[in-house]
């Protein structure tokens, strides 16, 4: 009997464990898929933004200081980047110049 009390104990010990691996996995799915779906938002916020201020010379939406060291923001400039050609590619230039984004991401890639 005590070898069959060892062998239930045993059985039930690695279900607690297999039930706890698996919800800490669907712990981390989602939030994974919530970072995922923020950072994706924001890159599509920072995509029209960009996009207003190479399509409008004179755009007033303000680019927060911060986008230069943004990862979502770095990401929609190569994209919209990617997309242009000519004196669009210009402008963007202009504005990465503007907002020291070069400048930022040397620094960045210094430290």
């Amino acid at each position: 009997m005590p070898l069959l009390d060892a062998i239930r104990f045993a059985t039930l010990a690695v279900l607690v464990a297999n039930t706890l691996c698996v919800a800490g996995l669907i712990v981390l799915k989602a939030v994974n898929r919530s970072r995922r779906l923020r950072k994706e938002a924001a890159k599509s916020s920072h995509m029209r933004l960009i996009s207003r201020h190479v399509s409008f010379d004179h755009c007033t939406d303000p680019i927060p200081d911060d986008a230069a060291s943004d990862p979502a923001f770095l990401e929609a400039l190569v994209d919209v980047r990617n997309a242009l050609a000519g004196s669009e590619l210009v402008r963007l230039e202009q504005i990465m110049d503007r907002h020291g984004v070069v400048d930022r991401q040397v620094a960045h890639l210094q430290a």
